[in-house]
C-alpha cells in the first residue's frame, strides 16, 4: 500500500473530487493532523468549507496519521509496536468518529469549535522552535565549514551539506546522539531511544534529519547563529516541517509549497511527489 500526505496548499489548489480522485486511483490519501489544524484556523470560512468538502467527496480513500509528537511518543515506550507504517496510522475503528467529525466540520449550517488551536500553539509557538534552535547550536560542530557565515554566501557548500543529510542515515544519527547528550533538553523527552534503534521509519530521525536541513537551509540564508533568534517566521515553518516528516515517513507527498518539495526530494529521493 502506498500513501499520499496532503498539505493544505495542493489541498486549497487542487479541482476538487476531480484531482482528489487521481490520487485514489494508485494510492491511500492521508490526512495528517497538521491537515486538520491548519484548514480549521484558516479565517476565510469559505475556503475552509470547501477544504473540507473536497476531503469529504473521497472519504473511502482517507486515512488518517497523528501529529509527529504524538508518534515520537509513542516510540519513546519501550513497548511500542508501531514499527510499521500502517501501526502508525490511527486505529480504523475510529474512522467512523473521524467521518462523523468531518462532516460537521463540511456543513455550513454547523457551528463546530477550533479543536486544534489549543493543541497545536505550544508545540509549534515553543518546542519545536527550540528543537529547531537546539539544531543549530549543532551546526557548527558537525560542518565547520558553515562557521561565521554571511546570509548567502556559500551557497553550493550548503546545497552539498544539505544532500548528505538527506542520504547519510549516520550522520543524522551523530546529530540525535548529541542532542539525547545536552543537559537542556528541549523536547521534554524524559528518556531517549538508544540511537542504534533509530533508522528512516521512526518518526523520531525523520524530525532529526528535516530539522537538521532546515536549520542548514536558515544558515545558508540568514546567516551562521541566526536560530539562536526566535521569530513567528520559526513557528510558521514548523508547520511545513510537520507534513515534511508526515510525508518522508510516507514517502509520499501532495505540495506546492517549494520548500517542502525541495526537502522532501533529498530526503527522499524514491519518494512520490505531486505538485
Amino acid at each position: 500500500m502506498t500513501y499520499i500526505v496532503l498539505d493544505k496548499s495542493w489541498l486549497q489548489a487542487s479541482r476538487g473530487v476531480n484531482d482528489l480522485s487521481k490520487i485514489a486511483l494508485k494510492h491511500r490519501i492521508l490526512i495528517t493532523d497538521i491537515l486538520m489544524y491548519e484548514i480549521s484556523t484558516t479565517s476565510d470560512n469559505a475556503n475552509k468549507l470547501s477544504c473540507f468538502n473536497k476531503l469529504l467527496s473521497v472519504h473511502n480513500s482517507l486515512d488518517f496519521l497523528p501529529n509527529t509528537g504524538a508518534l515520537i511518543h509513542e516510540e519513546m515506550s519501550p513497548y511500542s509496536f508501531r514499527n510499521t507504517f500502517e501501526n502508525k496510522l490511527y486505529p480504523s475503528f475510529l474512522y467512523p468518529s473521524f467521518l462523523v467529525g468531518l462532516s460537521k466540520l463540511a456543513d455550513r449550517n454547523v457551528k463546530s469549535g477550533n479543536i486544534f488551536n489549543d493543541l497545536y500553539f505550544n508545540y509549534f509557538e515553543n518546542k519545536d522552535v527550540e528543537f529547531l534552535k537546539q539544531i543549530g547550536n549543532c551546526i557548527s560542530v558537525f560542518f565547520p565549514e558553515l562557521r561565521g557565515l554571511k546570509p548567502g554566501e556559500k551557497r553550493s557548500i550548503v546545497k552539498k551539506i544539505i544532500e548528505e543529510v538527506g542520504r547519510n542515515e549516520e550522520l543524522v544519527k551523530a546529530v540525535y546522539e548529541r542532542i539525547c547528550n545536552l543537559s537542556d533538553n528541549p523536547t521534554g523527552m524524559v528518556s531517549f531511544p538508544i540511537v542504534a534503534r533509530l533508522n528512516r521509519q521512526w518518526a523520531l530521525f525523520r524530525h532529526v534529519q528535516v530539522y537538521l536541513i532546515a536549520g542548514i537551509l536558515f544558515c545558508g540564508k540568514f546567516g551562521d547563529d541566526s536560530l539562536n533568534v526566535q521569530s513567528k517566521k520559526l513557528a510558521h515553518d514548523c508547520v511545513d516541517f510537520e507534513y515534511l516528516i508526515s510525508g518522508t515517513l510516507a514517502n509520499g507527498i501532495a505540495t506546492k509549497d517549494n520548500l517542502i518539495k525541495d526537502i522532501f526530494n533529498i530526503c527522499c529521493p524514491d519518494g512520490i511527489l505531486y505538485n
